[in-house]
């Protein structure tokens, strides 16, 4: 029986939709990267081609770029999680074998506590995602509907939401070309939502051992309480202890597998969701003066996608920091002057590891903390700032 297809990890299903999931028969792999890899590219192709057939101008360069620079973004984290899936097998298999270790049913708990969060968060996300694409795709057949309800003389003006080169009559082929864009959207989501919802089973599994060492720390000082003999004491209080400092260098290993890999392809996600979400912003200030209500609209959706997804990663990248915190904060309150010598010795090297917060640091700059979102927050509102400026 697959270890992961249970009622904890449902991210898997995403993953297997789209050929990441590491445990997929290769040929069926193979199949779906192609046809997602190839959706994305055509894609990135029909933007670019409207330089082609549409006379250069900064509008123009602007709608572009806010749109196929999020396709590119699709497309890195896509190819990161599949060239990479060796080491996202191994970071699975890492935590199908904690979960096998683990024999007492209190620690089970914490670590089931866990799983079902990644649950959580999987479909609280998929629930505003989805619905919301949906919602941001009928823009595109708002004027139907008003033709519905009140005609006019004339049919109203259909207008896509993104600029896209088909070499088709827009207005002949209208919903073969919506019908394109609405097969990107939901791909690129879906990409979104297996990657973000993998990396997030990770953050809350080393959350999970977190939480699981401060629980052995306090059951081996309990040791000490107990009507024991000092000499079972001292065994068990030892035992205990190295579990609990195994257990935490384990987790700190794990930490850094994780983000290993994926520092590098982050701090590019990085740079290019700063650059997007800075010309979206301008895109939104412009349709606001000149009081185009589409536009607004649509440019409004999409900052509001860049600030939620920033949340998204930024809060867990926090969760991490506050969780090796905790545990750094229960070794300084252990009743430490209570037990022997050999064990103070033992936690004073893990006082002196855990003085330095674990956290993810995505290039060797930008540290995924609350902090960091308001750092991206003010960078991309500076950019637009400027953009808006030198524009006037």
């Amino acid at each position: 029986m697959d270890f992961f297809n249970n009622e904890y990890y449902i991210t898997r299903h995403l993953m297997e939709s789209i050929g990441l999931w590491p445990y997929q028969k290769p040929e069926r792999r193979m199949v779906r990267v192609l046809c997602v890899s190839f959706i994305l590219i055509q894609t990135i192709l029909l933007q670019l081609a409207t330089f082609i057939t549409h006379e250069y101008s900064t509008s123009l360069f602007i709608e572009v770029f806010s749109f196929s620079i999020l396709c590119m973004i699709y497309l890195l984290k896509y190819n990161t999680v599949y060239f990479n899936s060796n080491h996202v097998k191994n970071l699975f298999d890492q935590i199908q074998c904690d979960w096998k270790l683990i024999k007492n049913m209190d620690e089970l708990k914490i670590i089931k506590k866990y799983a079902y969060k990644t649950r959580f968060y999987a479909i609280f996300s998929g629930s505003i995602v989805y619905p919301g694409t949906f919602l941001f795709l009928l823009i595109i057949f708002v004027p139907d509907f008003l033709d519905l309800i009140k005609p006019l003389d004339e049919p109203r003006q259909r207008q896509l939401p993104v600029q896209m080169e088909c070499f088709l009559d827009q207005d002949r082929y209208f919903y073969f070309i919506s019908l394109i864009i609405i097969i990107v959207a939901f791909v690129g989501m879906t990409v979104i939502m297996a990657t973000e919802n993998m990396y997030m089973i990770f953050v809350q599994h080393s959350c999970a051992l977190f939480e699981l060492i401060s629980y052995r720390l306090t059951c081996a000082f309990d040791t000490c309480s107990s009507k024991t003999t000092p000499s079972k004491t001292k065994c068990r209080l030892c035992t205990k202890l190295l579990s609990a400092f195994s257990t935490h260098q384990h987790c700190l290993e794990f930490i850094e597998n994780m983000q290993h890999k994926f520092s590098t392809s982050y701090f590019v996600l990085f740079v290019f969701g700063v650059g997007s979400a800075s010309v979206n912003m301008f895109r939104l200030f412009e349709a606001v003066t000149m009081l185009n209500i589409f536009e607004a609209i649509a440019t409004g959706l999409f900052v509001y996608a860049h600030m939620a997804y920033g949340f998204f990663m930024n809060y867990f990248g926090q969760d991490i920091i506050d969780h090796s915190e905790y545990f750094f904060q229960q070794i300084y309150s252990t009743q430490w002057y209570r037990a022997p010598l050999y064990a103070q010795k033992l936690l004073l090297m893990t006082l002196r590891q855990s003085t330095k917060n674990s956290k993810i640091i995505v290039g060797g700059l930008f540290v995924m903390s609350l902090e960091g979102l308001a750092t991206l927050v003010s960078m991309s509102l500076s950019y637009c700032m400027v953009m808006y400026s030198v524009r006037k």
